[in-house]
């Protein structure tokens, strides 16, 4: 049906959710989705894989190694930032490629979304952030890049792009909040207990998983006060 066109046709269904959690094998669900977020983030050698297979591949090319496992007290080191401050997270979405594959969305755009967030997030100086490009932008080769915006936008020293060579499957254990527009990681962080603010419809949207702003007004509040949203 035409009224339908820009429906997400991936979003997870919230009555077969609904099901799921009355369900009698439930623990055994949860379970197997406890090992699926295991393996992913905490095993080594298949985190890495699954995470970081694209700048792995990139790093090979210049002959180059991954920081697999780095601590925060390494990053603040990096950076020369107060460890006592909370680290936030900006994942950055596909900036060129399922622009319209949300219905709704506070920005026209992904691009549009990175670049304000980042501009907010600048100006909360109580919590550090890391900025994480999407794996697409090495595996296509693309000419749009979060880098390129990061570079032209020259921001202050509290917030910085994740170096290419920093595997990004150790952030679950230093960041304390992190923002997408509407990626995967709206789910997988909160499974490892990272509290996540989107900023569009997601797959998971309405299934009470992500802190989902309806507004600008809103979304900009929360993240003038990101380092104060409690663990979920």
């Amino acid at each position: 049906m035409s009224y339908n066109i820009f429906e997400n046709r991936y979003q997870y269904d919230t009555e077969i959710i609904k099901k799921l959690s009355i369900e009698k094998k439930k623990e055994d669900l949860k379970k197997i989705g406890n090992n699926y977020i295991e393996e992913r983030f905490l095993d080594k050698n298949k985190a890495i894989l699954d995470v970081d297979s694209e700048r792995i591949k990139l790093l090979k090319k210049e002959k180059k190694k991954m920081v697999s496992d780095y601590k925060k007290s390494d990053i603040c080191n990096l950076f020369n930032w107060d460890e006592k401050k909370p680290i936030g997270a900006i994942f950055s979405n596909d900036l060129t490629d399922g622009l319209f594959a949300t219905k709704t969305r506070l920005f026209l755009d992904n691009y549009l979304w990175l670049r304000t967030t980042i501009e907010e997030a600048s100006k909360n100086k109580d919590i550090n952030w890391i900025i994480k490009p999407h794996p697409n932008e090495i595996k296509n080769d693309v000419k749009l890049t979060t880098k390129d915006l990061v570079q032209k936008m020259k921001l202050p020293n509290h917030i910085r792009l994740l170096p290419i060579d920093y595997a990004a499957k150790s952030l679950p254990k230093i960041i304390s909040v992190l923002f997408t527009s509407h990626g995967s990681a709206g789910y997988e962080y909160v499974a490892v207990g990272i509290p996540v603010v989107t900023a569009a419809e997601a797959l998971y949207s309405n299934l009470n998983i992500s802190i989902e702003a309806k507004s600008k007004k809103e979304y900009f509040e929360i993240i003038k006060n990101s380092h104060k949203i409690d663990k979920p």
